[in-house]
């Protein structure tokens, strides 16, 4: 087909009335290599960490305020977001209600008080989430649409009493704990239902025949009278209620009802509140105290309701949705079995895409437009549901995404599983995917702060240590995220007992063994993060997909976000949900983009451009169907001489209902012109995760060089790469807490020069280990990172490999003395004759130990020769000491000290081995009689304790010099 006839076909467009993306185009400051290196070394406060702050209950005072400040400030956090949430901890502390004079007081003293101490200041729109309380009048609430059913058997006349057949909904808002004793539950509010439809149903036609809508039918008795002509049909209605979900954890005095986030008019209404309150006292404009105001995810569940919903359905997708309604929220295995499932799906998809615009419209663009008349940024999670997706993500300012990390399943023991696979197997980061997906989006809104959620998971409260805060972050980082939020810091008064007020997520605490160490993470990752935050990630590969079927987005009641499902609860599979990944971690940097982006792309030599970004090629993953519009700049691009790449399926029909027989002409016309065009491939999708040779024959056909040259990629060596101006960086970690990773990197090293730079403290030195064929030879212990600078100009001395082996190994071997100091102050003193996990110790002290561990040993014969001590597996954060000077501080992977920048010129030297070690194993036993550790413990109480203390084993390490 040429184009002249494919641009005649696409007449037949439904032109959707779909909100079109605004691009802010902001241009990162340039800076030269000193100015960069500077930020790097002092990072500011926007790049440091953020807690995010629970104000329990509004139980705050101005000395707990300027308590937990300081001490975030000292830990080297950069900024909190006040998050009022919650009840009352303790019946005696005085409640602020939200938005009173003394709140509000509470809030201007806070963000003085931060600006005074370098500490900026965000805050969450509202008390609990999602946006309501109390301030939520009538017809200010969400709606929510449910769908119900009776099957009527036989031929004849049946009589049905409408209350009857609605008090079972079919479709019903996902099940939610219950916060504050409000429970989210259908049949627990006294809302009034609406009914919208009332269909007679035969489910066994071959083609779809819904029927008259039967709601006139009704009698003043509310029964209904039916003449059923089949054998097997089905009495389907939908109906609506308002209010009939909560805030959840909102604070005491401002409970009520959600927003209702299709209200365009109850959100502005909402937002001049909180602005019409706060205003006054921050001078005039809240600006003068806050960064940004926050917006938490999109967790609304079945609130796919509003009045005028019916209406602007049909204004924007041509066709009256009503009797498709009751089959589009029937269950997924119902639908999927149904002759005419592609009839229900594509009118699913329509539904789902006006929600889309809906809330876009009227709640994510409203949100961010009332941000910037009050001065300030607008920070959202523009995920959840419904789906909004990468579209979503380039509205705020301040895009946010989310990391969860799982520590293991339920069922492990030391007993069952090998503790070495508990350790590499069993740490789930989730999701990497959505957070590209941010980090995506806010880049080509032209966006350079992208933050996320982190720890949020209730798992591993007492359990998360620092070396796994590195390894999640380093997945974070990789991912595009520059700002992460730690989940969480919960206010609480000094003289609590342990652990004190106590939210969920993370133990972010000053009563956490580890936090006199914490700032050795919050220093690393934001030097990480200046970097990030001041440059453009490198982009080569762009990626449409993978595709998320209408009814996932829709009907997913077990998570919030169904691409990241396990593929036995969506049928998604985890090769291509990952698949970004193994091209990235083989060099090719990716970005994800969206449909609407696709379609404003241009052409370049050969390559896709959307405003600063250029890609060489374009993959489309496992996608069936795409607009019309989509199509039409595909073959645009086809023309151009862009290659295009199809994973798995090749698109070949429209997502939509209203003229989809004309739609798929033109779909199944460019799926033609991709048949027939050389710069187009198709490939089948890997069978397996992480199948680097795939990727390898993939880019082999494409003639497609890497950015980044690595001659082993490996499922856990992560990396990203970014340009400023005429510098480049590179970065490399290993994700592994057990394997050593050994690769040779090659990268454009013409005129430049390769340094390293620490983002531990700061420094920066030149990059030694360069092979003959100028290939850079790098070495990653296990959780170990670097970061590489290309910097101008040629240095003479750059090509010298060194040797980072010791010639001579000696084991420690005997016994140790051990003082042990538990966190509850408790002390002992005991002898171990062999380095084990103290977990599964026989001495009775060390089975529920949380604390410091101090192995005690006197060496002899310490010769001068010596070169490093290699403590082996440490289970917690090492301090070495050598008669009482200090050799420094291990918190994450192997614990090797280097001796040769001390002087050691003892031959007797006293060994002093300090341990750190998590909570967990303390707590556990604690939950027993302490309520408070058993509310956040007792789901996970089958879980094994935390291995603690050095396994060993400890060797010295010697040189020839």
């Amino acid at each position: 087909m040429d184009r002249r006839q494919f641009i005649k076909i696409s007449g037949l467009i439904n032109l959707s009335m779909a909100f079109s993306l605004s691009v802010k185009g902001k241009i990162i400051d340039l800076l030269d290599f000193d100015e960069l290196y500077k930020l790097f070394q002092n990072p500011r406060s926007e790049a440091r960490p953020f807690v995010r702050w629970w104000w329990n209950g509004n139980c705050v005072t101005n000395e707990g305020i300027v308590r937990q400040l300081q001490l975030l400030k000292e830990a080297g956090i950069g900024g909190v977001e006040v998050n009022p949430f919650g009840s009352k901890m303790d019946d005696k502390c005085n409640s602020l209600l939200w938005l009173s004079d003394d709140w509000i007081k509470a809030l201007k003293f806070t963000s003085d008080k931060a600006k005074e101490l370098g500490v900026i200041t965000d805050m969450l729109g509202g008390t609990g989430w999602p946006f309501g309380g109390a301030v939520i009048e009538p017809g200010e609430a969400s709606k929510g649409i449910m769908t119900a059913k009776k099957v009527l058997h036989g031929q004849g006349i049946f009589n049905i009493k409408i209350s009857e057949l609605i008090n079972e909904p079919i479709f019903v808002a996902s099940p939610e704990r219950a916060v504050n004793g409000i429970a989210n539950d259908w049949k627990k509010c006294n809302a009034k239902e609406n009914l919208v439809t009332l269909h007679l149903i035969n489910l066994q036609n071959t083609e779809y025949i819904s029927g008259e809508n039967l709601v006139n039918k009704i009698d003043e008795n509310g029964e209904i009278k039916i003449e059923v002509k089949d054998n097997e049909s089905v009495l389907y209605a939908t109906f609506w209620k308002e209010g009939f979900k909560h805030v959840l954890g909102a604070t005491p005095g401002d409970e009520g009802p959600r927003l209702n986030h299709l209200n365009e008019v109850a959100v502005n209404k909402y937002l001049n509140l909180i602005s019409d309150k706060l205003n006054p006292a921050f001078n005039g404009s809240i600006s003068n105290g806050l960064r940004a105001i926050f917006c938490d995810s999109l967790e609304l569940g079945a609130e796919y309701w509003t009045d005028d919903l019916l209406e602007e359905f049909f204004r924007r997708r041509g066709y009256k949705v009503e009797p498709y309604l009751a089959l589009i929220f029937e269950k997924k295995a119902v639908k999927k079995v149904l002759p005419y499932s592609e009839i229900i799906e594509r009118a699913t998809y329509d539904y789902v895409t006006t929600l889309i615009e809906l809330v876009t419209e009227r709640f994510l663009i409203p949100f961010t437009k009332w941000c910037h008349r009050q001065g300030v940024k607008s920070r959202i999670q523009a995920y959840g549901r419904p789906f909004v997706g990468l579209d979503g993500r380039m509205i705020p300012d301040i895009a946010e995404g989310e990391l969860w990390f799982w520590l293991g399943s339920d069922n492990e023991s030391k007993e069952n599983v090998c503790k070495d696979y508990v350790r590499e197997k069993h740490d789930w980061i989730w999701a990497p995917v959505a957070n590209k997906e941010t980090s995506s989006g806010a880049r080509l809104a032209g966006n350079n702060i992208i933050s996320a959620e982190c720890f949020t998971n209730l798992d591993p409260v007492f359990r998360i240590s620092l070396d796994r805060m590195k390894q999640a972050s380093d997945v974070l980082f990789v991912s595009g995220i520059n700002s992460p939020v730690m989940h969480g810091l919960s206010y609480s008064p000094p003289n609590e007992p342990f652990p004190g007020w106590l939210t969920m997520g993370t133990f972010i605490s000053e009563r956490n063994t580890w936090w006199p160490y914490f700032k050795y993470w919050t220093n690393y990752i934001s030097r990480l993060n200046s970097i990030s935050q001041h440059c453009v990630p490198h982009s080569q590969i762009a990626f449409l997909g993978p595709e998320i079927k209408a009814s996932d987005k829709l009907l997913d009641d077990s998570f919030w976000f169904p691409w990241h499902q396990r593929e036995d609860n969506t049928g998604f599979p985890l090769q291509l949900l990952d698949l970004w990944k193994v091209f990235q971690q083989s060099g090719y940097p990716v970005d994800f983009l969206s449909e609407k982006v696709l379609q404003q792309t241009k052409n370049d030599n050969y390559s896709i451009v959307y405003q600063a970004h250029k890609f060489e090629v374009l993959f489309l993953v496992n996608i069936e169907s795409i607009e019309p519009a989509t199509a039409m700049k595909l073959v645009e691009l086809i023309g151009k001489g862009v290659k295009i790449v199809c994973i798995g399926s090749i698109p070949f029909k429209s997502p939509g209902l209203f003229n989809a027989a004309a739609n798929d002409v033109i779909i199944k016309s460019f799926n033609q012109t991709f048949q027939t065009s050389e710069n187009c491939h198709h490939f089948d999708a890997p069978v397996t995760e992480y199948d680097f040779d795939w990727v390898t024959k993939v880019c082999k056909k494409l003639v497609l060089n890497p950015l980044i040259k690595i001659n082993k990629p490996d499922e856990k060596l992560i990396l990203t790469s970014f340009n400023h101006n005429d510098f480049d960086f590179f970065f490399f970690a290993n994700n592994s807490r057990l394997k050593v990773q050994q690769i040779e990197v090659g990268l454009k090293l013409k005129n430049k020069t390769p340094y390293v730079w620490n983002p531990e403290n700061g420094s920066k030195r030149l990059f030694e280990t360069i092979s003959s064929n100028n290939e850079l030879i790098i070495s990653l212990n296990p959780l170990e990172s670097i970061l590489i600078a290309l910097e101008n100009g040629i240095t003479s001395n750059k090509s010298v490999i060194k040797n980072k082996f010791p010639e001579k190994s000696i084991e420690l071997s005997g016994s140790w003395q051990l003082s042990l100091q538990r966190v509850d102050g408790y002390q002992a003193n005991i002898e171990i004759h062999d380095l084990i996990d103290l977990s599964i110790s026989d001495h009775p002290e060390l089975k529920d130990f949380a604390g410091i561990i101090i192995y005690k040993k006197t060496i002899n014969d310490f010769s001068e020769n010596l070169t490093a001590i290699d403590l082996g597996m440490v289970n917690g954060v090492s301090e070495l000491y050598i008669n009482k000077k200090n050799m420094g501080v291990k918190w994450y992977g192997k614990h090797i000290y280097d001796l040769e920048i001390h002087e050691l010129t003892s031959n007797t030297v006293d060994l002093e081995i300090h341990v750190t070690t998590v909570l967990y194993n303390y707590c556990k036993k604690l939950s027993e009689t302490n309520p408070v550790v058993k509310s956040k413990i007792n789901f996970y109480s089958g879980r094994p304790l935390e291995p603690i203390g050095i396994e060993g084993p400890v060797n010295l390490l010697y040189s020839n010099r």
